[in-house]
């Protein structure tokens, strides 16, 4: 579960945790839309295979991973 309560943004009012928590779901559709030519719905649910390929791309860029 996210919690975007201590996000700088929220606790200088400059966001709300609504905003802050779509921003993070966006990472992951967005990312999974990109890399498989995909402009399915955007629902704000991060499937498993969404996660997956996310964290595959960020594993990828760290040496010891």
């Amino acid at each position: 579960m996210y919690n975007a309560k201590q996000h700088p943004d929220v606790k200088t009012g400059k966001r709300t945790e609504q905003e802050i928590l779509l921003e993070f779901l966006d990472t992951f559709e967005l990312h999974y839309a990109m890399q498989n030519k995909d402009q399915g719905s955007r629902d704000g649910k991060i499937e498993q295979k969404e996660f997956i390929e996310y964290y595959k791309n960020v594993g990828a860029s760290i040496d010891d991973d």
